[in-house]
C-alpha cells in the first residue's frame, strides 16, 4: 500500500501517514497552477485501478520513477491554467460510476473507463473528486447539489453537507473529498472530522455503512487534494 499527498499537508498528517506506511509521494508543484492548487493530486494523477494510472506529460516522469514498476502510467494532455481546463483529472470513481465534467475530463480517462465497462456520469462540477468523499461502492459525501442529485439518481445513498466546513488556502472554502481519503478499509481525513459542524450527520452515515475513519490532525479540515492510495 502506498499513498500519495499534498507536500504542503501539515507536518502532524505527514507523521500519522507515515506511521501507516512508509511508500509516501509526496506532490511537486506544476508549474502552470497557482498555490495552493499546484501540488494537490487529484489535479495531478488519476488512477483508474492500482495497476494503472494517467498524469500530464509534465509529470510523468516525476511519478513514473517513484511509483511501482508494476503500475502502467500513461501521459495524458498537459492542464490550463484557469478553471475548468485544470480539471481534466479531478475525476471521482464509485462503485460502476465514474463522474466528471466529461467535456473537460482528459479523453483518456473516460475512453479507458468506457471500455472497461463503467458508466460515466457527466457533471457541471468540474472538481467531481474534490467534491465526493466515497465511503464504499454505493454511497457518498458531497457538497455538490449536482453531484448529488445525479448520484441519487443512480440509486446511491448520497449525504449532502453543507460547503464551508473545510479549509482551503486562498479560498472561501475547500470541499469533504479533497480532505480525504480511503486508505485500505480506513476512511482518512486531512484534519478534525469532529470539528466539521455537521458532524454528527457525518458520524451517522459512516455508522451506517459500519465505516472506521481516522482523524489525521488536531486542526480543522483542511483540503489538500485527496489523500491517493496506490
Amino acid at each position: 500500500m502506498g499513498i500519495i499527498c499534498d507536500r504542503c499537508i501539515e507536518e502532524e498528517i505527514k507523521a500519522a501517514l507515515s506511521v501507516m506506511t512508509d511508500k509516501i509521494i509526496y506532490t511537486i508543484p506544476l508549474d502552470v497552477l497557482d498555490e495552493p492548487l499546484n501540488t494537490h493530486p487529484d489535479i495531478q494523477i488519476h488512477f483508474l485501478s492500482k495497476e494503472l494510472a494517467v498524469c500530464p506529460p509534465e509529470l510523468f516522469n516525476y511519478y513514473r520513477e517513484l511509483l511501482p514498476s508494476g503500475t502502467e502510467l500513461i501521459k495524458g494532455r498537459s492542464l490550463g491554467r484557469t478553471y475548468p481546463s485544470h480539471t481534466a483529472y479531478n475525476v471521482a470513481r464509485v462503485g460502476k460510476y465514474v463522474i466528471c465534467n466529461s467535456t473537460f475530463t482528459e479523453p483518456k480517462i473516460t475512453e479507458t473507463y468506457t471500455k472497461m465497462g463503467y458508466k460515466i456520469i457527466n457533471v457541471r462540477q468540474g472538481y467531481a473528486k474534490c467534491n465526493l468523499c466515497p465511503i464504499n461502492e454505493s454511497a457518498v459525501i458531497t457538497e455538490d447539489r449536482g453531484i448529488a442529485r445525479a448520484l441519487s439518481d443512480c440509486g446511491l445513498d448520497v449525504l449532502r453537507i453543507d460547503a464551508g466546513g473545510v479549509r482551503l488556502k486562498g479560498f472561501d472554502y475547500g470541499f469533504i473529498g479533497g480532505a480525504s481519503g480511503k486508505v485500505g478499509e480506513k476512511l482518512l481525513f486531512s484534519g478534525k472530522i469532529e470539528n466539521h459542524p455537521q458532524f454528527d450527520d457525518i458520524l451517522n452515515f459512516l455508522n451506517k455503512y459500519g465505516i472506521i475513519y481516522l482523524s489525521l490532525g488536531n486542526n480543522s479540515l483542511c483540503d489538500y487534494g485527496s489523500i491517493l492510495e496506490f
